[in-house]
């Protein structure tokens, strides 16, 4: 319990910093560094940055850069080394400016981000060149008819380690089979490396093993007679070395792993549910969107000038019409009222019958010409009306643009976001790493120093294939993290497409049903211009004629 309590009371002291997630991120994605080093926190992140670069494997430049562990008195090679690292960053195109100075002083808030996208670029470039992270990557541009088809797949994907990890040591193998996910107990788990370690130090003849496959390589299971349980090797150990192991077995239990381990796992599969609807909604708005652009053509806007011109010709046409009744309107009513009765010394109209007639014709013309005046100031109301319809496009386009979205739009199959995950293994990891450092600064007791360090060496063998599945983990969860984002980014970019085509299809439907409208009002007023244009002509021809008896009258009047 000592070993434990001095864990927890490091892990309280010392809390992971964020340089140390930086060069953890940096292990993690295989930059050749180690966790447990006296190397400074530069010269990890340098190393750690060159290494990274080498993935670059078109750039002639990155695969010739080489680390060198150069003095901190030694700035003129440490600059060097920077501005060789910073040429570098430019050849590829890192969108972040880093400078050398920034790497000389380890400034974690220009070095993260430029980090972070050069891990990420080699990996892209590794999920197209390696057979095993390309076979994972290409989950994520396949189809799926169901989300219980896509996450089986994606898990079947996410599982399967490469061939590197698989052969990496037989204690690899019973972590993987024994131990992953069994809820077993600190000491349980200590007791399997135990027994595995036994396992390898016996002699044991093909005899021993209870099946072999075709082509003769032993597998199965040593004989149980052969191989003693967990319990009696932890017997065989005396009072301090028992002390000391269960130490390490109260620390293996207090880090939680096989729970943090499950946490992600089913985080994970999470996103991949999520990224599969993400997908889905992304893939059904783009087959709204080909069919909306295969269904519509661009709005010809040359009928709305032509419309418009035409409209222009109609209004002037109803404007020098209006003034010309409106202009024999005036005459015809001041010869009409030159004609009204007279009235005698008495104060009474005379009787002229004549002169009765003509008055009564011109005001019968005034009637007329009146009425064709109203008919012509419609028109211009009407025409005025079909110009602000026309002109009122902008307002128009305003309220349709301001318009709310269609229910295809507005869902939203993506309830889950977790962007953490990462950064939650980097963290782990980092957990880890530190409870390794306190553990080896633990002094081992003299007289008992070579059977301790192999209860040590036991525990470090667990707390390596503990990271070896992180690090596989790392690089799975880092790219779908990666594509998730992506694909959201497109899925937006279809649905503000989307947006833009059905505001555009509702306007130009509206303006098609306005140019409509507006051509019937045209043509409803050419006829009815025409028709009043006539009728016009005809009553100038009567107010002629009346005109010409009433000066005859005036004549004869003035004789008389």
């Amino acid at each position: 319990m000592q070993t434990q309590n001095i864990v927890k009371q490091s892990l309280r002291d010392c809390p992971p910093t964020p340089h140390d997630n930086l060069v953890e991120r940096l292990v993690l994605a295989g930059c050749n560094l180690n966790r447990v080093t006296t190397h400074s926190l530069q010269n990890q992140i340098m190393r750690g940055t060159i290494s990274a670069l080498k993935g670059f494997q078109t750039n002639p430049k990155a695969e010739a850069l080489k680390y060198r562990n150069v003095p901190s008195d030694n700035a003129k090679e440490r600059m060097d080394q920077c501005k060789k690292v910073v040429e570098i960053l430019v050849d590829v195109n890192c969108p972040f400016k880093v400078e050398p100075h920034h790497l000389i002083r380890t400034d974690y808030a220009m070095l993260t981000p430029m980090i972070i996208w050069v891990l990420r670029q080699t990996l892209l470039y590794e999920c197209e060149h390696n057979q095993h992270k390309k076979f994972y990557a290409n989950f994520f541009s396949k189809k799926f008819a169901s989300e219980e088809k896509a996450v089986a797949d994606f898990l079947r994907r996410f599982r399967e380690e490469s061939t590197d990890i698989i052969k990496s040591t037989w204690f690899y193998q019973e972590f993987k089979e024994e131990i992953l996910g069994k809820k077993l107990s600190g000491r349980q788990i200590l007791g399997k490396y135990l027994v595995t370690k036994k396992l390898l130090e016996l002699d044991i003849s093909e005899s021993d093993f209870e099946s072999e496959d075709d082509d003769g390589t032993l597998v199965g299971s040593i004989k149980k007679d052969r191989l003693p349980t967990a319990e009696q090797l932890f017997a065989e150990d005396n009072s301090v070395i028992k002390t000391y192991h269960e130490g390490l077995s109260s620390t293996i239990q207090s880090m939680f792993i096989d729970e943090e381990l499950d946490s992600l796992d089913k985080r994970i599969t999470r996103e991949a549910r999520a990224f599969y609807r993400t997908r889905k909604e992304h893939l059904y708005i783009e087959d709204q969107l080909f069919t909306v652009y295969s269904r519509s053509e661009d709005f010809d806007q040359s009928l709305v000038d032509c419309t418009m011109q035409e409209l222009e010709t109609t209004s002037a046409r109803v404007q020098i019409f209006t003034r010309m009744i409106s202009d024999d309107y005036n005459r015809t009513m001041g010869i009409r009222d030159a004609l009204s009765p007279k009235k005698n010394s008495h104060g009474k109209e005379t009787n002229d019958p004549i002169r009765q007639k003509i008055y009564e014709d011109h005001g019968k013309t005034l009637n007329s010409f009146g009425k064709i005046l109203r008919l012509s100031e419609g028109m211009t109301v009407r025409i005025s009306r079909a110009m602000a319809n026309t002109f009122g496009t902008r307002e128009r386009n305003a309220r349709i643009d301001n318009m709310e979205d269609s229910p295809d739009l507005c869902s939203d199959y993506v309830e889950f976001n977790d962007d953490k995950i990462v950064d939650d293994i980097i963290a782990l990891s980092n957990r880890i790493s530190k409870v390794v450092q306190v553990i080896m600064s633990i002094p081992l007791p003299d007289e008992y120093r070579k059977e301790a360090m192999s209860y040590q060496h036991l525990f470090m063998s667990y707390v390596e294939d503990v990271l070896t599945k992180l690090t596989d983990w790392y690089w799975k969860a880092d790219l779908m993290q990666y594509h998730r984002i992506e694909e959201r980014k497109r899925l937006e970019k279809r649905r503000s497409d989307m947006r833009i085509k059905q505001r555009q299809e509702i306007k130009n439907a509206q303006l098609t049903r306005i140019i409509f409208d507006v051509n019937q009002t045209i043509q409803d007023v050419t006829h009815e211009l025409t028709t009043q244009n006539i009728v016009a002509t005809q009553l100038r021809l009567d107010f002629c004629e009346a005109f010409a008896r009433s000066t005859t009258l005036s004549a004869l009047q003035r004789a008389n």
